[in-house]
């Protein structure tokens, strides 16, 4: 079945502001063991249909944030800060805003991308109040919300009790921040069904 919609479409803004524990992948750890690789962090924003299970909209890429190493392998991301904006008809219960950790490694001589890791995803439900979708400056949403493992493709093979499978993927001791409002006078410059970052709406 199609996501239910509304006939004019509504603008939300994102604000993706910390996590608790950037967990490092296995192979990114080994491989930066008596190694200068250089390491970087950032998401991926995508939008997902739990029913017909299927991902639709743009990707949004955000800001690569340098990854500084510790004993344990695991970075709180406290300056995240990833304000992103997008525009949808849609106002369906069942679907969510995926947020997919990526972890990169580079070549610490000419900066080259060597590989991508998926380092953990999660998921944020935009459209649970209806009531309040149509006013603006008002948040809608916010809190935490778990960091799972694997990537946003084990949503593909949910059925049953969704609910108890994605608790079984739950990182320990990692979650993502957010907070998500309806903005006023930037819904003009969106394309429907995009996600743009702030610096798009600046230039």
């Amino acid at each position: 079945s199609a996501p239910k919609r509304n006939d004019i479409p509504s603008t939300y803004a994102v604000l993706l502001s910390s996590i608790s524990s950037w967990p490092l992948p296995k192979k990114v750890q080994e491989t930066s063991k008596g190694s200068p690789t250089k390491i970087e962090c950032s998401v991926s924003i995508s939008f997902f249909h739990l029913p017909s299970k299927q991902f639709y909209g743009s990707t949004f890429l955000g800001t690569e944030h340098p990854f500084q190493l510790n004993n344990s392998f695991e970075l709180p991301m406290s300056n995240l800060n990833e304000l992103v904006y997008f525009q949808t008809s849609i106002n369906d219960p069942n679907c969510f805003i995926v947020i997919e950790l990526v972890t990169t490694t580079r070549n610490p001589i000419n900066e080259d991308v060597d590989k991508r890791f998926g380092s953990g995803w999660a998921i944020i439900k935009p459209f649970l109040d209806e009531r309040l979708v149509q006013e603006n400056d008002i948040v809608i949403s916010s809190g935490e919300v778990k960091i799972f493992q694997g990537t946003p493709r084990e949503l593909l093979q949910l059925k049953g009790d969704s609910a108890s499978i994605l608790k079984q993927l739950e990182q320990k001791n990692s979650s993502l921040s957010f907070q998500i409002w309806r903005p006023s006078h930037i819904g003009e410059i969106i394309k429907t069904s995009n996600v743009v970052g702030w610096q798009l709406l600046r230039s």
